[in-house]
C-alpha cells in the first residue's frame, strides 16, 4: 500500500507500507529521500482539525478507522528544526542529496521510450521496500543511525517473505468469498423458493377506512373547536353591554336623588315609582340574561373541555393507525419486492394489534352539546 504525503508543497508518495507501518518509518523514509537531517513532525489534517501524529502512531490504521472520510484527509510533514545532534558549538551539515539511482539497462530504457516523460507528470513515489544506499560524502553518524528503516526492511528475503505472505492471505480470501458466494446463493435460493404471506387486503382497507373516519371527525372537532370560540366572543360581547346598563341604571339612580328627598308628596312618589318600574324591570331582565350567559358560558367551557380530550384522543389514534398502517404497506413492499419471509408469529401478533385498535376506533363518540343563544 502507499500513503500519499506533502512535503513543502510537493506530494510525495510513500509506497510498500502496511498497517503495521508506523509513522516514525514514513518519516525517516521521507527524510531519507530528502537527503536532509533534522526533527521531522507528520500532521494529519481533516477539514480544519489538526493532529500531529506520534512515532507509534500507524497512518494506515488512521485511515482504515475513518472510513469513508479517508480520502479527504490530507498528512503533511513538517520540518521543526536540526537535529538533536547538533550542538551550540557545532556548526550545520551540508545537505546531501541520496547517491543516484542505478540506470536501467538500456534494452529497457529502448522498449520503454515514453517512461521519463510518464513519471514526470505523476507525484514521486518513495518505496520504503527499496534499497538505498547514502551517497558517500553523507556523515558517518547518519550511515550508523538506529533509525535507519530502509536498511532494515529492504533485504530480498523479506521482500520475498513478506510477497508470500500476501498471496497466501489472498488465497484464504479467495477461498472464503467463494465459500461466502455459495452460501448466499443458496440463502437467495431458499428466500425466493418459500411463499411469503402477506397481510390480509381486507384488514388493510379496513384500516384504511377508519383512517378516513377520524380524520372526517378531527375535522369536525375543529369545526366545534371554531364555533365555540365565536359562541366564546358573543358571550363576551353581552356581559360588555350588561356591565354599560348596570352604569346606565346607576347614573339614572343618581340623577333621581331618590335617598336625598325622602318627605315629596304622594303625587311625586308615584311619579317616581312609574319612571323607575321599567328601569327595574329592564334591570331584571338584564341581570336574568346574565345569569342566562353565566350558566351558557359554564357548560360551553365544559363542552370544550371534552371535545379537546376527544381531539386529543382522536390523534392518538390516528398515529397509532398511521403506524400501523405504514407497516402493512412495508410489508406488501418488502413481499413484491422479493425480501425475507416475515415471522407468522409476528404476522400473527401484528393482525391482533390491528383488530385491537380497530376495536378502540370504534367507540362511540359522546355527543356535543350545542350552547344555547
Amino acid at each position: 500500500m502507499e500513503l500519499k504525503v506533502w512535503v513543502d508543497g510537493v506530494v510525495r508518495v510513500v509506497c510498500g507500507l502496511t498497517l503495521d507501518t508506523s509513522c516514525k518509518a514514513v518519516v525517516i523514509a521521507l527524510a531519507q529521500s530528502l537527503g536532509q537531517t533534522g526533527r521531522y513532525l507528520l500532521v494529519m489534517k481533516l477539514h480544519e482539525t489538526e493532529r500531529q501524529l506520534e512515532a507509534n502512531d500507524c497512518p494506515l490504521q488512521l485511515l482504515a478507522q475513518l472510513g469513508q472520510l479517508s480520502a479527504q484527509v490530507q498528512f503533511t510533514l513538517q520540518r521543526t528544526g536540526p537535529s538533536l545532534e547538533h550542538g551550540p558549538n557545532t556548526r550545520p551539515r551540508e545537505r546531501h542529496r541520496p547517491g543516484s539511482r542505478p540506470t536501467e539497462p538500456q534494452s529497457l530504457q529502448q522498449r520503454v521510450p515514453g517512461k521519463a516523460s510518464r513519471s514526470s507528470a505523476h507525484p514521486r513515489r518513495n518505496h520504503l521496500n527499496r534499497s538505498w544506499s547514502p551517497s558517500p560524502h553523507v556523515s558517518s553518524e547518519l550511515r550508523a543511525s538506529p533509525l535507519s528503516f530502509l536498511d532494515q526492511t529492504s533485504s530480498k528475503e523479506e521482500v520475498f517473505r513478506h510477497i508470500l505472505q500476501q498471496e497466501q492471505r489472498l488465497r484464504d480470501l479467495q477461498v472464503l468469498l467463494q465459500s461466502l458466494d455459495r452460501d448466499t446463493a443458496l440463502w437467495e435460493l431458499d428466500s425466493t423458493s418459500a411463499p411469503t404471506p402477506g397481510p390480509n387486503p381486507k384488514l388493510v382497507e379496513r384500516l384504511e377506512e377508519r383512517l378516513r373516519q377520524n380524520e372526517a371527525e378531527l375535522l369536525l372537532g375543529e369545526h366545534w373547536e371554531g364555533e365555540l370560540e365565536a359562541e366564546t366572543d358573543r358571550d363576551q360581547l353581552q356581559l360588555q353591554h350588561l356591565q354599560q346598563l348596570q352604569q346606565h341604571a346607576a347614573c339614572l339612580r343618581q340623577d333621581l336623588n331618590l335617598p336625598a328627598h325622602p318627605q315629596r308628596g304622594p303625587v311625586q312618589a308615584v311619579d317616581e315609582e312609574e319612571v323607575l318600574k321599567p328601569l327595574q324591570q329592564e334591570l331584571q331582565h338584564r341581570l336574568w340574561q346574565a345569569q342566562e350567559l353565566d350558566a351558557t358560558l359554564a357548560q360551553t367551557q365544559g363542552v370544550l373541555r371534552t371535545a379537546e380530550q376527544m381531539l386529543q384522543d382522536r390523534q392518538r389514534t390516528v398515529e397509532e393507525l398511521n403506524k400501523e398502517l405504514r407497516q402493512c404497506k412495508l410489508q406488501q413492499f418488502i413481499q413484491k419486492s422479493g425480501g425475507l419471509p416475515p415471522d407468522q408469529n409476528i404476522s400473527q401478533q401484528t393482525t391482533n394489534i390491528y383488530i385491537i385498535n380497530a376495536g378502540i376506533v370504534e367507540q362511540e363518540v359522546p355527543g356535543l352539546c350545542k350552547p344555547r343563544l
